[in-house]
């Protein structure tokens, strides 16, 4: 069985590869080391998700590659097709049982991710 060969485009870039564009692209005079980039980066990363998801705020990226927020909206129990199965105690009963999400009030909770030049 032959394997693929290695791919033109990388798809997943990590912190190493972020640090290493940073390197090439910055003045040198004014660089940071890479635990301080880093360290940067991970507090920048924490404080972003917690304004999106304690404090409902869009997180608007730079350069029209999209927003990321999260959404809340109420359960339509009347509609089966909307409900989602739990497949675990539906097993466990011999009957097809839905989330209710009676923890979060009856609502439901998704990433909404705008629309951007980049498909995230």
């Amino acid at each position: 069985m032959r394997t693929r060969g290695k791919g033109v485009h990388k798809t997943n870039y990590g912190i190493n590869d972020i640090y290493e564009y940073y390197k090439k692209n910055i003045i040198k005079d004014i660089q940071v080391d890479k635990n301080t980039f880093k360290k940067i980066s991970k507090l920048f990363i924490e404080k972003m998700m917690y304004k999106v998801l304690y404090e409902s705020e869009d997180f608007i990226f730079p350069c029209k590659m999209g927003r990321l927020g999260v959404r809340k909206r109420k359960m339509n129990f009347t509609n089966k097709k909307c409900l989602n199965v739990d497949y675990h105690t539906s097993n466990k009963l011999g009957k097809k049982v839905y989330f209710t999400n009676d923890h979060r009030d009856g609502y439901k909770y998704k990433y909404d991710r705008g629309r951007g030049r980049i498909k995230l």
